[in-house]
């Protein structure tokens, strides 16, 4: 399982056709905007988003069920369980 980070929404819109089916997206930062866009994160049964950046940016209440809220150690566990990591920036 490959691990993806995005850290913007620009950055989601022109690498999430990399990521397969069976890996992992965390959207980081201010990537967790991307949420308020029609993308093809639709596509993917589950989304894992820091839930410090989406209280930082007012977003409660927006990320929808199949968003997973996760802490920043959450995170540091999800990359020591990856067989690789992706960030995109």
């Amino acid at each position: 399982m490959i691990l993806h980070t995005f850290n913007k929404p620009d950055a989601v819109m022109e690498n999430l056709r990399f990521v397969a089916q069976q890996d992992k997206i965390v959207l980081i930062e201010d990537g967790v905007y991307a949420l308020l866009q029609k993308t093809e994160l639709d596509n993917f049964d589950t989304i894992h988003v820091i839930q410090t950046d989406i209280e930082a940016r007012g977003l409660t209440g927006l990320t929808g069920t199949r968003c997973k809220m996760i802490s920043y150690n959450d995170l540091v566990t999800m990359c020591v369980e990856a067989d690789r990591i992706m960030n995109w920036f």
